[in-house]
């Protein structure tokens, strides 16, 4: 028997596809972002405008991704929940308006202490 390849012409290896959503569901989506410094605007570091245009970027052209709203806290820390975005960002997944939260990284929500658990 000769020997198949492990991958597809496409150069993806096989059972690899990528992922169809064929429920016809479609979330609404809160993109959140946080920095715990104010970035004051520089395009050339992480900044909450960069920050939200990543984010934008990942749910572009994703039928099953309807934006509902951005929430941003720039200069808060994540040691809390005391922040107005990620507070009103809250409310409406309460109220049912948001089923579906997208950040850059988890981090953004809450930093945990430096020793890993």
């Amino acid at each position: 028997m000769a020997r198949t390849s492990r991958v597809h012409k496409e150069g993806r290896p096989r059972g690899t596809e990528p992922e169809k959503i064929s429920t016809g569901k479609v979330y609404h989506v809160a993109l959140y972002v946080r920095l715990s410094i104010l970035d004051g605007g520089h395009k050339d570091s992480d900044t909450a405008e960069t920050q939200e245009l990543l984010l934008r970027h990942f749910i572009e052209g994703k039928p099953y991704f309807s934006l509902f709203s951005v929430y941003t806290d720039n200069g808060k820390s994540g040691v809390n929940f005391e922040r107005s975005g990620f507070e009103r960002m809250m409310e409406d997944v309460k109220r049912g308006l948001v089923n579906c939260i997208i950040v850059k990284d988890d981090c953004v929500i809450l930093e945990l202490n430096s020793e890993s658990p």
